[in-house]
């Protein structure tokens, strides 16, 4: 059997090890995949594994022996996975995929923002702080989170992370959400507040978009 990866840099720039997929028969790695190159690396291959390749029904039809692609992703938004469906393609993708790291940089941004680490980091290697009359330094004021309300607009896995982390820090979480609130979801994490879009607006000091 041989497995295509039409973009391996985006899921592996060289630090993993391609090991498992080899134990399953030939493996053949492509960095970078153009639209125009995706025919030629395809044909007779039956599966295919892709992160930003995109699969339009215009190109699957033109794939008659391919039988699986699977998205190194959480979307699969790339795939046209109705035509899949309908010819018998099996269409795959990672649902947990990096909810720990994306809540990490979700608070990893909010702290920039309320910090300026990077600014200030800057400032320092410039030399500013060593020029100034004072041994306190900062370029404007900084934002204690502790207190603070952040808004959760839509509340999945990853916001449910988020959540956790910001409760950690001492702030006050809102969320709202477009499909069912469950009881669960509540018992799972009592640190959130649910309630409509319309308060979160108005209450939240931060609102962050999952």
């Amino acid at each position: 059997m041989k497995i295509v990866v039409l973009d391996g840099y985006t899921e592996n720039p060289g630090d993993i090890s391609w090991a498992p997929f080899e134990a399953l028969g030939e493996l053949v790695v492509y960095d970078y995949t153009a639209p125009s190159e995706i025919f030629g690396r395809l044909e007779g291959v039956s599966v295919c594994l892709t992160n930003k390749t995109c699969f339009p029904k215009e190109v699957l039809e033109k794939l008659p022996d391919l039988k699986y692609i699977g998205c190194l992703s959480t979307g699969f938004n790339v795939v046209d996975v109705e035509y899949c469906r309908e010819h018998g393609i099996t269409v795959t993708n990672i649902p947990e995929y990096a909810t720990f790291a994306t809540a990490q940089m979700t608070i990893a941004l909010l702290l920039e923002i309320a910090n300026k680490a990077g600014h200030h980091s800057d400032l320092v290697h410039e030399g500013v702080w060593t020029r100034g009359r004072d041994f306190c330094f900062w370029d404007g004021p900084l934002t204690e989170l502790y207190g603070k309300t952040l808004g959760l607009f839509g509340f999945g896995k990853i916001a449910s992370r988020v959540s956790r982390i910001a409760s950690a820090l001492g702030m006050k979480v809102l969320a709202c959400r477009r499909s069912e609130i469950t009881e669960e979801m509540r018992k799972a994490d009592p640190q959130v507040t649910f309630t409509d879009e319309e308060t979160l607006w108005k209450e939240s000091d931060v609102i962050s978009f999952h």
